[in-house]
């Protein structure tokens, strides 16, 4: 994504916004420009309804540049959501997942992807894409089932392992304890779902690894932020801003964004940012997730094991 400071990078989006007439009519009586980062609270807060009933006309690039369209559905009857990339969002993103896997992964490693990989521009298909690009061997799910894995991972057939957060629960509730000393994973990256630090603590123990925690949203391109080796928070990608609101509602500008950059949009999750210096080099805020709003209790420990998609609940008691 784009290489511009955070200012920089949301006036140059607020001048691009300007060229659709759904963002014009918007943002009248809004600022041309911000002068700091605290500026944006004078703009309107973006919403899920927003791009439901709005999403095509804040497309800024032709239809012919779209390269992947994301469409999801609430199961009611009202429109659904779609959120559109260009094929230069999906390539920065799989460029973003490369430099993320870099920061702990070694070149001759043999990874395993969770995530479904049938579909170009999927998740598990830019990862291995990535993965492929910096030397690591990737194995995708592919037929596999959690015995298989099971196996492979009692094996110690992989160093790596790329999954959901209900996936490393249904590994977790089925491996047998380490022996002393031992380890059948060097590192873990989880994603898709708020990682709670039980599971994370729980994973560790099952498998050895060193745990490091993303999070993203279809709307912010999928990459958001990625924990780095001191584990203290997930640093933001570049192009990407975050805020909190004093209710802990997470927004995210994507001013890097190319097709369809959005403003101040409320991601439905939970969130605290800090800004203080991190013992790594990144400069950049960190993000600490706390959970999708109205999510409840969620704890995929406590799930029926099942390595596909998000994993089983158990069914409710009536």
């Amino acid at each position: 994504m784009s290489g511009l400071d955070p200012i920089q990078g949301i006036n140059r989006m607020l001048a691009r916004l300007r060229e659709s007439k759904f963002w014009r009519d918007r943002l009248r009586g809004c600022p041309e420009a911000i002068g700091d980062l605290e500026d944006l609270s004078l703009f309107p807060v973006l919403t899920e309804k927003d791009l439901m009933n709005h999403g095509r006309e804040m497309v800024l690039i032709p239809p012919g540049e779209v390269g992947r369209i994301v469409t999801t559905t609430s199961g009611t009857t009202g429109p659904p959501k779609r959120v559109y990339l260009s094929r230069l969002d999906l390539a920065s993103t799989t460029d973003y997942f490369e430099t993320g896997l870099r920061s702990f992964c070694h070149e001759g490693q043999r990874i395993l992807v969770l995530y479904p990989d049938e579909t170009d521009w999927s998740v598990g298909s830019m990862l291995m894409e990535a993965a492929g690009r910096m030397g690591l061997l990737a194995d995708p799910v592919g037929s596999m089932d959690l015995e298989d894995i099971l196996c492979g991972l009692k094996r110690h057939r992989w160093d790596i392992l790329a999954g959901t957060p209900a996936q490393m629960a249904a590994l977790t509730l089925k491996l047998p304890p380490l022996s002393p000393g031992d380890r059948r994973l060097v590192a873990a990256l989880s994603s898709g779902a708020t990682l709670t630090k039980g599971l994370r603590e729980r994973f560790e123990q099952a498998t050895g690894a060193d745990v490091y925690d993303h999070w993203g949203c279809r709307e912010g391109g999928y990459g958001g932020a990625l924990e780095c080796s001191f584990h203290v928070g997930l640093h933001l990608r570049q192009g990407i801003w975050a805020e909190v609101t004093k209710s802990g509602d997470l927004l995210i500008t994507t001013y890097g964004a190319h097709c369809m950059p959005l403003l101040r949009y409320k991601t439905g999750d939970r969130a605290r940012i800090e800004t203080d210096p991190c013992g790594c080099s990144d400069p950049s805020p960190r993000l600490f997730p706390m959970g999708r709003i109205g999510e409840g209790d969620w704890d995929p420990l406590r799930w029926e094991p099942s390595i596909e998609g998000w994993g089983k609940a158990p069914p409710r008691k009536t």
